[in-house]
């Protein structure tokens, strides 16, 4: 075994070894041909009678993962910078860095939307702050807390189309979804837990047709809710994380891109030697206005992409460039909104004063504002610049558990595409974790399950769980209404407190 792979990563000269880094105690490295044939001659159960995951061994683990054909629900999370989108309706974070999967690490769990908010103490007090303001216009306190969370939420109604995104955790079945929910392209982390493991105490609502074509859309999308009154978490000691193994990553963000202010740094020399459409643009307006009108509109543009105000500056300059709707408060209103997002108001005049010819600046931004915002959401990176002080992403990973856990026993397995390995340590509740890598190097996620699957012999069953309004949910059960119960209840308390 590699003992490099369980110590600090040496890519960056000037690394520097975490405070609460425990390298492990103890590190055993498995025979694969011994474990595919242990995996499998297995004839035996499935996960439906083992009563805690975590005390499987990692070959028992994966025996079981073979007897239920690898059925699983999966979750790709915000790990690094999201480079894409695959729906106009799904672009939060377009651009932006986030660190959901080391979170999820800490917590040992991943968890709903309302969880989430629950575990935030800062977030509550903005709530209650709202709340506050429609008391004090006259809204009763109980239906103010009720109108906010519904707002926010679509929380707390007692027929199907009241129980939201927020209350449930979501997965995809036997599908890993990452044109539409991913983060970095070739550099995405997700998660799979075996059915049988969620479904023991879960209940649940499918959207989806069992269609090659529905399957790897939104629409493979399984609500989960509790079956009992207790948060709504799945334990990551059920599962596998599936972590890039051979990325060169920044040191400190495991990104691929280089972060400044939690965001993407934009490479605008790339998008003028790579863009053509852009440069046509640009020396189209070259030849019809001064050149100093072009400088301003691309600045223009690059600000508009750095903000994500997509949406705002789009409806702004349609309503001022279109002849049918044309009014002449059209411009200040345009131009406001390009002030807004940090332009210089004076450099911002003088194009329109210079410029007398406005159907010119309005047929740049109608031809090319759009194909120019897509550079972030739909080139899956290829605009933003790499980082300059790299680690191998394993490296990054396997520093980020030693972190989270002590006393860590490692178990691994070299499958030639990917490494298998099974932490185990103590953690911060002085409870026994386990966490199950995989560390892949396949481009595209699921091709990385199925090269998993298919080193172990698993016979993949690719049928999907809860078709097309399918589920095991009852709505009169206020199981899945718990953590808007609790949410509610709380904020009630904190506004009553300070009245």
């Amino acid at each position: 075994m590699n003992d490099t792979l369980y110590h600090l990563p040496t890519g960056a000269a000037e690394f520097k070894a975490p405070r609460d880094f425990h390298p492990p105690v103890e590190m055993v490295e498995l025979d694969f041909d011994k474990i595919k044939h242990e995996v499998a001659d297995y004839s035996g159960k499935g996960f439906e009678n083992v009563e805690k995951v975590e005390n499987l061994t990692l070959v028992e683990y994966l025996q079981r993962l073979k007897a239920d054909r690898g059925r699983y629900l999966g979750n790709i999370v915000h790990q690094g910078v999201r480079d894409h989108r695959g729906m106009d309706d799904h672009v939060v974070g377009l651009g932006e860095y986030d660190r959901e999967l080391e979170l999820i690490i800490k917590s040992g769990s991943l968890i709903s939307s309302v969880g989430k908010v629950l575990k935030n103490e800062q977030k509550i007090a903005q709530i209650a702050d709202e709340i506050r303001m429609k008391v004090i216009a006259g809204v009763p306190l109980e239906a103010a807390v009720d109108d906010c969370l519904y707002t926010k939420y679509q929380a707390g109604a007692d027929t199907l189309q009241g129980v939201s995104d927020a209350l449930a955790v979501h997965a995809s079945t036997n599908f890993i979804i990452d044109a539409h929910y991913g983060a970095e392209t070739g550099n995405e982390s997700f998660i799979i837990f075996p059915e049988k493991v969620v479904l023991k105490d879960k209940v649940f609502f499918g959207r989806a047709v069992d269609t090659s074509k529905s399957r790897t859309t939104q629409h493979n999308d399984v609500y989960l809710w509790p079956q009992k009154e207790v948060p709504n978490e799945l334990k990551i000691n059920g599962a596998i994380l599936f972590l890039p193994r051979d990325n060169k990553v920044d040191k400190n963000t495991g990104s691929t891109y280089d972060v400044v202010n939690e965001k993407a740094v934009i490479d605008t020399e790339k998008i003028d030697d790579h863009d053509a459409d852009l440069v046509a643009a640009k020396e189209n307006i070259l030849t019809r206005a001064q050149p100093e009108d072009a400088d301003v509109l691309k600045k223009i543009l690059l600000k508009i992409l750095e903000t994500k105000r997509y949406s705002e500056i789009s409806f702004a300059f349609q309503a001022f460039f279109d002849p049918s709707v044309f009014k002449p408060e059209f411009l200040q209103g345009f131009k406001d909104k390009i002030k807004e997002i940090g332009f210089d108001p004076d450099e911002l005049d003088k194009l329109f004063i210079r410029n007398n010819n406005l159907q010119l600046v309005g047929d740049f931004f109608q031809r090319h504002s759009n194909h120019y915002n897509n550079l972030a959401s739909s080139n899956h990176g290829l605009f933003y610049k790499r980082p300059e002080h790299t680690v191998l992403s394993k490296d990054y990973y396997n520093r980020f558990i030693c972190e989270r856990l002590k006393d860590v026993k490692v178990v691994s397995v070299s499958a030639g595409k990917q490494d298998i390995v099974e932490y185990r340590g103590i953690n911060d509740a002085g409870e026994e974790e386990v966490i199950r890598v995989v560390f892949y190097s396949d481009h595209d996620p699921n091709q990385a399950i199925e090269g998993f699957y298919n080193d172990l012999s698993i016979d993949f069953d690719q049928t999907i769980l809860g078709q097309d309004g399918v589920g095991s949910v009852d709505y009169g059960d206020v199981s899945y209404r718990y953590e808007y119960n609790k949410l509610r209840h709380r904020l009630v308390e904190l506004v009553n407190s300070s009245s």
